[in-house]
């Protein structure tokens, strides 16, 4: 094995081997993050690979273009801009190896700069220039996409206890006038943020509609610390009072009696 093979992969085996800590505050940026640019996975990887495969493409030609090192190089530098963006909180520290591959298609734009580079490397330069331009323009589009069709509800029950998910649940808290983004939010966020909202539900809901989303919310998590929240929301939505602790199938069949039996009466 070549030496320059051996620090090749003595280098990548060490950027594997670094743990990352997945802590509160990180998850927090990413979530700022993606609320501006999602997704933000394809913003963190993409300006790695299109900056190491510009590099590979100047791998053999000498000068090198400005900001492109040999290959190896740029692999690590690429896996440690991920590494230490996550590390300090700054999941976007990636972006800025965007710079030298747009600076690359900049100047296989540039005719005069073109003829100075022999056949092989200007087919190189600009296949990688047009494929990574396309992408990334396509990368802008979708997250612009997202931005306008995400709804809140589905922002919140990625990130709902994260940055800009915290602010949008108490949003709805101090004005919740969309029920069926509630009802959609209960049922499929965690249960931390589903707590939170079991008790507007209740207040505002329907109980035909909302009994059963509440109870499955119980269902789900009928051995945890939020047990009681969730059967005071049930008991806020029915009227139906029962002993703490009552099981599953207590509550559907008082729920069953005081509605279904209001129902025959009616008709």
């Amino acid at each position: 094995m070549s030496r320059k093979h051996l620090i090749q992969l003595v280098g990548i085996a060490i950027i594997i081997g670094c743990p990352v800590s997945a802590s509160a505050c990180n998850i927090c940026a990413m979530a700022y993050f993606d609320y501006f640019l999602p997704p933000f996975t394809l913003w963190i990887l993409f300006p790695v690979i299109w900056f190491v495969t510009a590099c590979d493409a100047a791998n053999k030609h000498i000068p090198h273009t400005w900001g492109l090192p040999i290959r190896y190089r740029a692999i690590l530098i690429g896996f440690s801009v991920i590494i230490i963006g996550l590390v300090i909180y700054i999941p976007f520290l990636s972006l800025f190896l965007l710079i030298p591959p747009i600076l690359l298609a900049i100047n296989t734009a540039n005719k005069n700069v073109r003829n100075k580079w022999d056949k092989k490397q200007r087919i190189k330069y600009i296949t990688v220039s047009i494929t990574g331009g396309i992408a990334l323009a396509s990368l802008l589009c979708f997250s612009l996409w997202t931005n306008h069709n995400r709804t809140r509800a589905e922002f919140i029950i990625n990130w709902s206890e994260y940055g800009p998910g915290r602010s949008l649940v108490q949003q709805i808290k101090s004005n919740p006038t969309d029920l069926a983004e509630l009802r959609q939010i209960v049922s499929q966020a965690s249960i931390y943020t589903a707590v939170q909202l079991t008790e507007i539900l209740a207040k505002n809901g329907a109980p035909k509609i909302d009994f059963p989303i509440l109870l499955e919310v119980l269902i789900k998590n009928n051995e945890s610390i939020y047990r009681h929240d969730i059967e005071q929301a049930l008991k806020i939505l029915t009227g139906i009072e029962l002993p703490e602790d009552s099981s599953i199938e207590d509550w559907q069949k008082a729920f069953d009696q005081q509605y279904n039996s209001a129902n025959n009466i009616i008709e």
